[in-house]
């Protein structure tokens, strides 16, 4: 279903406009500190929407930890999506348990099935997807709108942190006392599945850790197209 695109070009339009319209929203939710900023504004602007965070399986356990916490800070429940076991099977079964090693389309393949397909499922009931992603995480993301009509998935996808920087992000989880995953202390800028993310040195972009031993666009395909 399309819907006409809203004008926003800030933070505070975007959660106006999610406030005021009728249409059934669904948040996604991964536990980096951007998700962590932008639930809390959702929760705290009281902006009827259901939270949702995929459990690939490969998560590090610290995923767990901090969804617990998150739980506990909002006072809400955050619903999670999981692959089909099939699928799981099948894929273990054409590339093993680390597969996604070998190939960049091995491991696209992967993202596809713990990420892509479970959300896909999910956001059949849903008008408008809200995502966290910032233009500094990459290059892909840099030249994103805050409100587009998303062709994958058939709805209206909404960016409302497209502008804040990572400076303004630290602050805000800061002076709000929100739940960090404790990853991001040892060195885990962007937190994916356990065997594809890292530690990112000095000097490095905050994306280098996801997915290091590949030159991509560093995605996992959910942000991928419109």
């Amino acid at each position: 279903m399309t819907h006409t695109l809203p004008q926003i070009h800030n933070l505070e339009a975007a959660l106006d406009w999610l406030k005021q319209t009728p249409l059934r929203i669904a948040f996604t939710i991964s536990f980096g500190k951007e998700g962590q900023m932008l639930g809390h504004l959702l929760h705290t602007h009281g902006i009827n929407c259901d939270f949702i965070t995929i459990d690939t399986g490969r998560n590090f356990p610290e995923y767990y930890e901090i969804w617990h916490k998150t739980e506990r800070f909002l006072n809400r429940r955050i619903k999670s999506l999981h692959a089909q076991p099939e699928a799981i099977k099948s894929l273990l079964d054409a590339q093993g348990p680390m597969g996604f090693y070998d190939s960049v389309a091995n491991r696209e393949a992967c993202c596809n099935i713990r990420k892509v397909v479970p959300l896909q499922d999910a956001l059949k009931d849903y008008n408008v997807w809200v995502t966290a992603i910032r233009r500094e995480q990459n290059t892909h993301r840099s030249d994103l709108n805050f409100a587009v009509h998303n062709e994958k998935f058939n709805l209206l996808k909404l960016a409302p942190l497209l502008d804040i920087s990572k400076s303004a992000l630290e602050t805000y989880i800061e002076t709000h006392k929100i739940p960090v995953n404790p990853l991001h202390k040892k060195g885990y800028a962007s937190i994916g599945c356990q065997p594809c993310t890292r530690p990112i040195a000095d000097g490095e972009h905050e994306r280098d850790g996801r997915w290091w031993w590949e030159n991509t666009k560093k995605e996992c395909g959910l942000h991928l197209g419109k």
